[in-house]
């Protein structure tokens, strides 16, 4: 898949002591209580004309100073206490590590509205959020989130893949085939002019699925093209040996493409599409034992692989072959 979420900022760390809350006018730093001196210890509290006393004036204003200063040292723990709010990147984290899991979409969602609510421009949350609506089957909610993407960040790569897929599964062949070219011309070469391992896999993904996106346009020759390319950037992969026998046989060589099969079964021999795949082309060449063979097989790998309704469609096929 294209690269993940850039990394996070930590937040900022709290300011010591009592950095933000503001010390009464005139109090000192460090409030303490001031000693009276023992002739205005003895004093009268108040005059004959019931005025304070200058002794007590000064102790209450000592006291005013050590109440003020347990205030604002209160205040302070409570500002150094209370948890910091997430930043937009922290949330989109949150959210796709909940979407990986895959058993908290709504959360995974909320983490990304609020990524949003938090900074509206955040291109990385809009293609997270998109791919959990596009998991969840909403692709047009997906198609306006990935492109908010593009248009706030149009380097982004993964927002190109994400959108061709959506758009491919919207009936746009012709859209994911620019969407997934664009992915390509931003891919950076290795030090020696090839890909790097992590962008070797992204090309393979993205070939293949140009290379399926050009099948729909019933252009099988670039398809091949592109699962060959494929192949160079992930070799032995079965699923795109599967795809390229389908291009070569659409194009009208089974003998060609039985040998794609062949590869693809090779390299995962539970790759039940392969082997089904295989039985066609045999069927085509008038191998009806052997095309049978492979969907009885296909069937059965289906089934144990829980796709009960593909499996009943193969078996249905394989009633159709005639026996030799």
């Amino acid at each position: 898949m294209p690269a993940g979420p850039p990394p996070v900022p930590p937040a900022p760390a709290a300011a010591p002591g009592r950095a933000g809350v503001a010390t009464p006018e005139g109090a000192p730093t460090a409030v303490t209580a001031e000693t009276v001196p023992a002739d205005e210890a003895a004093a009268p509290e108040t005059s004959d004309e019931g005025a304070a006393s200058p002794g007590s004036s000064r102790r209450t204003r000592a006291a005013l100073l050590i109440v003020l200063g347990f205030v604002g040292l209160t205040a302070a723990v409570l500002l150094i206490s209370r948890p910091a709010q997430p930043t937009a990147d922290q949330y989109v984290q949150r959210g796709v590590a909940l979407a990986q899991q895959g058993t908290d979409p709504a959360g995974a969602l909320e983490d990304f509205n609020a990524a949003l609510a938090a900074d509206p421009n955040n291109a990385q949350a809009y293609n997270s959020r998109g791919v959990v609506k596009a998991d969840q089957g909403d692709t047009a909610g997906a198609l306006e989130d990935f492109n908010a993407a593009i248009r706030l960040n149009p380097g982004l790569d993964q927002a190109y893949y994400n959108r061709g897929r959506v758009r491919r599964a919207l009936g746009d062949p012709q859209g994911a085939v620019e969407d997934f070219t664009q992915v390509i011309q931003l891919a950076p070469p290795g030090g020696d002019g090839s890909p790097s391992g992590t962008v070797a896999s992204v090309l393979a993904d993205t070939y293949m699925n140009r290379g399926n996106a050009y099948s729909d346009l019933g252009d099988y020759q670039a398809a091949i093209d592109d699962f060959a390319q494929a192949l160079r950037n992930r070799p032995n992969a079965a699923e795109i040996y599967n795809n390229l026998g389908l291009a070569i046989f659409k194009q009208g060589n089974p003998e060609r493409a039985i040998a794609q099969f062949d590869q693809a079964i090779r390299y995962k021999p539970d790759l039940a599409q392969a082997h089904m795949n295989r039985g066609v082309a045999r069927e085509s060449l008038g191998q009806h034992d052997a095309a049978l063979q492979d969907l009885q097989t296909a069937a059965a790998l289906f089934q144990s692989q829980g796709n009960a309704a593909a499996s009943q469609q193969v078996r249905d096929l394989a009633e159709s072959v005639p026996h030799e």
